[in-house]
């Protein structure tokens, strides 16, 4: 069984995350990708940042639930990593998320919020984590719902 790709989701710790959390009722408020052969690396789109790197802090690893893509091939996760990759520096789609406070249709519009991020990043590799919504409309609470995904410990 692979559990190299990996997503973190996050149970939100302030303002903003526990308006998401309220918003898409979920426990989740942010998503991001494990960077392959690294235990401490997402690739994450943030507000006012957008799409980067980062380097988790010990307080972040405290609000993580960890899941594994067991069917996804490291092959497969390098293909999307690269896609990810690309997507750096691209702005934060503020957007779509306000699309989860009207309940409006979304579009793929070459900016990212989070989760958007992932899903997009993962079906680049060739897995479809939820087959039936476009990337612009998966909430982080939602990615936890994939019956692809594992929970599993830390890296």
């Amino acid at each position: 069984m692979n559990l190299t790709p990996r997503i973190a989701l996050y149970r939100g710790t302030g303002a903003v995350g526990w308006l998401i959390q309220k918003q898409t009722r979920s426990v989740y408020s942010h998503a991001a990708l494990l960077v392959p052969g690294t235990t401490d690396r997402v690739l994450e789109s943030r507000e006012f940042k957008g799409v980067q790197l980062t380097t988790l802090t010990e307080h972040d690893r405290r609000f993580i639930d960890w899941f594994a893509i067991p069917e996804m091939t490291p092959e497969e996760y390098d293909v999307a990593f690269n896609f990810g990759m690309q997507q750096l520096g691209m702005k934060y789609d503020y957007w779509s998320v306000a699309r989860f406070l009207t309940k409006t249709s979304a579009r793929e519009n070459n900016k990212w919020f989070c989760s958007e991020l992932v899903h997009k990043t993962i079906a680049a590799g060739g897995v479809r984590l939820l087959s039936r919504l476009p990337s612009a409309e998966v909430s982080p609470g939602m990615l936890s719902y994939s019956p692809l995904l594992m929970q599993v410990s830390p890296p």
